[in-house]
């Protein structure tokens, strides 16, 4: 069943291995060769298929104990130090070459550009293309003058000058950071003597595969930059050439290093160079080695506690353990956006901030949620009235009791008082919202836009009042999550728009679409979309781009300016007014419900405007309306043009483009 012309059973014995991939019986739809003769011999080489097999059974296996051993309190190494760079600050003979002051005080990082910018100078009055090295304490110097930008204001006039010198001189400056302990230029202006070069690592003998090796190194924080700076003070070069099996190759204290390739396995019970030989690094760093084995073998003794009972059942368990331990970790308490729950930490560290500031221990309240309810409401409650004090908007204080609910879940049925006050400051600054769209005001848009040439902007229009949509789900939307009657041929008298990533993921449905049934905008959309590749997006520029085009057509249309108490129209005006124009068309809730994907009646009720949009209309004077109305009436001639000029435009297209082929 692995490819073999012969009938060989196998008997494999595994440790914490799963060997269902390789337990295959024979399916006896064929006939085997007898193992005789020639055959005998050749019969013991694994196949393909079994060594395949095998392989795929160790790495699987491999995986599931990596991530068993995995140690997620490592600590973070990362860093800026180089070890490359610091040898040659450590090992090297510097002098003095110039020295001057500065007549202006200034931020330290212009200074320390500044004497870049004079390097850069006497380099360029030499009068030849280099290539220099400037070692720099300040890593804001590194960076900005290896990228050749900066968002500094003050830094940019330097940095631009610098920029010019190198171009006009062609000069190659790199600019490495030195930590500033290392950095000899700083002695002299603390009144110390000049070091003189230190022992540690010398580079000067290394060769050029040694030296790019230690170039490769990552960069370490200092603490571990120090720890390899002594391993490869005691080992050398020879350590970066190390990999997993040459580590038991090395020398140790009892066996030459020469004698290890003349030896087997079973020479010295184990690996060359394993037993009961201590080794100088072994000696010198076994505190560290202890206390990383102590806490490596209890966190391993703990993972094989805990996977003693769970352990993955079969290779689909596997596949999927992998495939999580890939993914982030479960957030705790009710999953929210990122941006949601970034906000309301900040919120909860403001809040936390002004307890400490009142004298108020939060820490000990909240260890004792459920005994000190009573006191929490009470605190919240003065805290809502100094933010309501100090004109800070009600979601602020909203979200600080959702942060405190996340913190501490058990208190989320318990602030009640809390809410009072939410719900008190709510109706002292009853909330605004967006004025719903008229349709006469949308048949005025769209016939301007298609009259401009922005077919596009008419088409998102037309998708977010007849769909009922948000705007950024059209601006994430793409060509292939569009389905128009065109594409059915026909056969849909509608239009379908998937929504990747909706508002109420998380409490709706996880998959939504819209549906758009007017045939005039289902044309609009198919003058705007119907020719676009199935991974072109449906808008393609920024969405500050378009809300700049929409006002551009509310000026021309006159529509910026209405009644002193009455709002202007964004592209928020077009999803209550699409949910608006429904009711009044089909005077079914419940279709404007669900064509609107809101979970209950009371949220929708919010979106239903039909006073505001008729008031809209009252508010327009005598030109305003004449305008509105005039290309209201407009819109199904400019359609008309504007389809048309599609179906003209495309045969020249494809003429153009065989003309150029040819």
């Amino acid at each position: 069943m692995f490819g073999s012309i012969h009938h060989k059973p196998f008997r494999f014995v595994g440790v914490h291995l799963d060997l269902s991939g390789l337990r295959r019986r024979c399916s006896r739809d064929h006939e085997h060769v007898v193992i005789q003769g020639s055959y005998t011999k050749a019969s013991a080489t694994y196949t393909s298929g079994l060594a395949e097999a095998l392989a795929s059974t160790f790495a699987k296996g491999i995986l599931w104990f990596k991530a068993c051993c995995k140690d997620d309190d490592e600590p973070d190494v990362k860093g800026l130090e180089s070890q490359v760079v610091n040898s040659v600050v450590l090992s090297s003979e510097w002098k003095v070459d110039r020295v001057w002051s500065f007549k202006k005080s200034s931020h330290i990082n212009i200074l320390e550009f500044s004497v870049l910018e004079k390097l850069a100078i006497d380099l360029v009055r030499q009068g030849k293309s280099v290539r220099a090295v400037s070692l720099a304490d300040s890593f804001v110097l590194s960076a900005a003058a290896s990228k050749g930008r900066t968002s500094s204001v003050g830094l940019a006039p330097v940095l631009r000058r610098f920029n010019a010198l190198c171009v006009a001189g062609g000069l190659y400056i790199n600019t490495p950071f030195v930590p500033t302990r290392l950095n000899c230029a700083d002695d002299p202006t603390r009144d110390a003597v000049l070091r003189l070069p230190s022992g540690s690592i010398s580079i000067s003998g290394w060769g050029e595969k040694d030296l790019y090796r230690l170039a490769a190194l990552p960069k370490l924080r200092r603490w571990c930059s120090n720890w390899l700076r002594l391993f490869l003070s005691l080992l050398g070069s020879s350590c970066l050439s190390w990999n997993d099996r040459s580590l038991y190759r090395q020398r140790s204290s009892g066996i030459p290093a020469s004698t290890y390739l003349g030896m087997d396995f079973d020479a010295t019970m184990g690996f060359p160079g394993e037993g009961p030989f201590v080794s100088i690094l072994f000696c010198l760093l076994c505190p560290l080695s202890v206390c990383w084995s102590l806490s490596t073998a209890a966190v391993f003794a703990m993972a094989m506690v805990s996977d003693a009972v769970l352990v993955p059942r079969n290779a689909a368990d596997m596949t999927r353990q992998l495939r999580k331990q890939q993914m982030p970790q479960l957030p705790k308490g009710r999953p929210v956006l990122s941006s949601t729950s970034q906000n309301r930490e900040e919120l909860f560290k403001a809040f936390s901030d002004w307890c400490g500031v009142q004298g108020i221990p939060l820490d000990t309240l909240l260890e004792s949620a459920l005994m000190n309810i009573e006191e929490i409401n009470a605190i919240l409650s003065v805290y809502g009235k100094a933010l309501y004090t100090a004109g800070r908007p009600y979601g602020h204080f909203a979200e600080t009791i959702n942060s405190l609910v996340s913190q501490k879940p058990v208190l989320r049925r318990n602030l009640q008082q809390a809410w009072d006050y939410a719900f008190a400051w709510v109706r002292a600054e009853p909330p605004t919202h967006h004025l719903a769209c008229p349709w006469q005001a949308l048949l005025a848009i769209l016939s301007t836009a298609l009259l401009w040439g922005w077919p596009r902007v008419a088409g998102v229009v037309a998708l977010c009042f007849g769909g009922i949509l948000r705007t950024g789900e059209v601006l994430n939307a793409y060509r292939y999550d569009l389905l128009l009657p065109q594409d059915t041929y026909g056969t849909n008298n509608f239009a379908l728009l998937a929504i990747s990533e909706p508002k109420t993921r998380y409490s709706a449905a996880r998959h939504q679409c819209s549906k758009i049934d007017a045939p005039d905008l289902l044309r609009v959309l198919s003058v705007a979309f119907s020719r676009l590749a199935p991974r072109e997006r449906l808008w393609p520029m920024s969405g500050q781009t378009l809300r700049l085009r929409f006002k551009a057509i509310l000026t021309a249309l006159n529509l910026t300016t209405v009644h002193p108490g009455m709002q202007s129209l964004d592209l928020a005006s077009l999803r209550p007014g699409g949910a608006t124009w429904l009711l009044q068309v089909t005077e079914q809730s419940e279709l404007v419900r669900r064509r609107g994907r809101w979970v209950t009646a009371k949220v929708m009720e919010v979106y239903l405007q039909e006073v505001s949009a008729a008031r809209y209309l009252n508010c327009l004077d005598d030109g305003q309306k004449e305008k509105l109305f005039g290309m209201a009436y407009g819109f199904q001639s400019i359609l008309r043009q504007a389809e048309s000029f599609v179906e003209a435009i495309i045969p020249m297209t494809i003429w153009y483009k065989v003309f150029c082929w040819t």
